[in-house]
């Protein structure tokens, strides 16, 4: 890490630019350098301000100098990195990492490499508001410094308050991961301050976005537990919003997605529903004037076109990418999920070229007959593999890892990628089974065939060899698979049903895969009846 200072002698003020690693995690020592600093130039009778590219660095000296000034520094970026090489002085400091396994972050690090706030509809005071500083600058360049060339371990963080602390001690993930969500999710609500125009609005969007604060603030809650925490508040809302009176909203997506929030989180399954249609067809660009009565097919269609455009545009990113299109190109391809099943499927799955699993590999002789075997090919969750034993990879040396998100830092896979993802964003987070499936369509399969996987309908009723499974990802404090009564849609709010049902649905009306008896018995459901049977059970 290097600081430089600005010295105005005639004003008694001082300018600290700092200027590290912004692919590491924040040290104590780092932190108690700079404080010792600002200390010392305070003691002089300067006023000291603070600059810097690390968002962590101004969160984290925001809280212990909270009157101190401080500018985040953002590089001029417009350029896609995986269209074409960036020239500038900021992404070649970067390089290396960028390029290296550890250091390939996929579409979050394009995310950054890309940034340019206007393009992501975000002004630069939302920015400045999300990143808690005074200042927002743009800048052209980023001057090569002294980089750290040891990688430390990266665990989940409880919260963003508790997370910034976290990272004076060497216990967080790399900046860019959370940085996004947290900066989209908070430059949200600001600017949504500045369209919502009625009585009403205003006071059903300031109870989701106190909602949405409060959760954050609790101590102790894990990113899943927050939530949670936020969807439970959300049911206290009361009366219960009128769709109808928003009309003057419908176009703001943004708005409409934080008011289905409230309808998803009451179990008010007709004005969900109506929620997203009005959602999508702003998104999807369908441009109706009556969003309420868009069909199922009008949907469907949409979202094959977008998917359809979107992975035509998908370029191999990096050597990973060629060597994951050699492996699936012309093959034949089963993706076994982890639902509950009592058919015998293995052999049919071990008779595919690549047999791709999510999470975990088969760990007991008795699953074969119902998953197979082999596995070639896994597509792993950031959320569970923080919380699985660093070395677990490294006894599956032949297989080849998928992350839905990033890389971690440590870990010690031979064949290690980032999948590709559609480049705009539909508001929600997809499941696993979209997701993989849409990665593997970029690399042209000859057939795809999806097994155990059911999307959370209610749908098995026979006792099944997944208890294990079951068992393992509870350990993980990650999801609770047995469904209750009360809150089913709760149980899995970090994803959008509507949206996954529509994707999964639409790709195999479009032929992109085929799906075993039991996810046919899913996808042959209208929207509100999958939806009903996630409630009712």
């Amino acid at each position: 890490m290097v600081i430089i200072k600005k010295r105005y002698s005639l004003s008694k003020k001082i300018k600290l630019i700092v200027k590290n690693n912004i692919f590491y995690p924040i040290t104590q020592n780092q932190v108690d350098r700079i404080d010792k600093l600002i200390s010392l130039e305070q003691s002089r009778g300067y006023s000291v301000s603070l600059s810097s590219y690390d968002w962590r660095i101004c969160l984290i000296e925001k809280q212990i100098h909270p009157k101190l000034t401080i500018t985040l520094l953002l590089p001029d970026l417009v350029i896609e990195p995986e269209y074409s090489i960036p020239k500038n002085s900021f992404y070649t400091k970067y390089k290396h990492e960028y390029f290296s396994k550890h250091g390939l972050y996929g579409n979050d690090c394009d995310w950054f490499f890309s940034f340019n706030p206007r393009r992501y509809n975000l002004d630069l005071k939302a920015v400045k508001n999300a990143a808690i500083v005074e200042k927002i600058k743009i800048t052209k360049s980023c001057k090569k410094t002294p980089t750290r060339t040891t990688f430390l371990s990266e665990t989940s963080f409880i919260n963003y308050i508790d997370y910034s602390y976290r990272s004076r001690n060497i216990h967080s993930a790399t900046w860019n991961y959370k940085f996004k969500s947290h900066l989209v999710s908070m430059a949200d609500y600001f600017q949504l301050e500045y369209v919502v125009n009625t009585v009403r609005a205003k006071a059903i969007f300031r109870s989701i976005s106190e909602a949405a604060s409060e959760a954050e603030k609790v101590p102790n809650l894990t990113h899943g537990q927050s939530i949670e925490y936020f969807y439970h508040k959300l049911q206290e809302i009361d009366p219960l919003p009128d769709i109808d009176s928003f009309k003057t909203l419908w176009k703001n997506s943004v708005f409409i997605n934080k008011l289905s929030g409230i309808y998803f989180a009451k179990g008010d399954i007709e004005n969900y529903i109506n929620c997203k249609k009005i959602e999508l067809n702003e998104l999807l660009k369908i441009h109706s004037n009556k969003p309420k009565n868009i069909t199922e097919s009008v949907l469907l269609s949409s979202l094959h076109s977008h998917i359809t455009k979107g992975t035509s545009v998908f370029r191999n990113r990096n050597i990973n990418d060629r060597k994951f299109e050699n492996l699936i190109f012309g093959k034949s391809v089963a993706i076994v999920g982890s639902a509950s099943t009592a058919q015998p499927q293995g052999a049919e799955i071990d008779n595919f070229d690549i047999v791709s699993r999510m999470n975990f590999p088969v760990d007991n002789s008795e699953n074969v007959l119902y998953l197979g075997k082999r596995t070639d090919v896994i597509y792993k969750s950031t959320s569970i593999i923080r919380n699985v034993d660093n070395n677990q990879s490294s006894q599956n040396s032949g297989i080849f890892y998928n992350y839905l998100s990033i890389i971690p830092l440590l870990n010690n896979e031979n064949n290690a990628r980032t999948i590709q993802e559609l480049g705009n964003n539909l508001l929600t987070m997809p499941h696993s089974a979209p997701r993989s499936l849409i990665d593997l369509i970029t690399f042209s399969p000859r057939k795809i065939k999806v097994f155990n996987c059911t999307l959370y309908a209610n749908i098995n009723k026979a006792s099944t060899y997944d208890e294990k499974y079951r068992e393992k990802i509870s350990n993980l404090n990650i999801k609770n698979l047995s469904f209750t009564q009360q809150g089913k849609l709760i149980s899995n709010f970090s994803h959008d049903f509507c949206l996954n049902f529509l994707l999964m649905k639409c790709m195999y009306l479009g032929n992109l895969y085929e799906a075993d008896d039991k996810l046919k018995e899913v996808l042959e459901m209208s929207l509100e009846s999958y939806i009903n049977n996630l409630v009712e059970g």
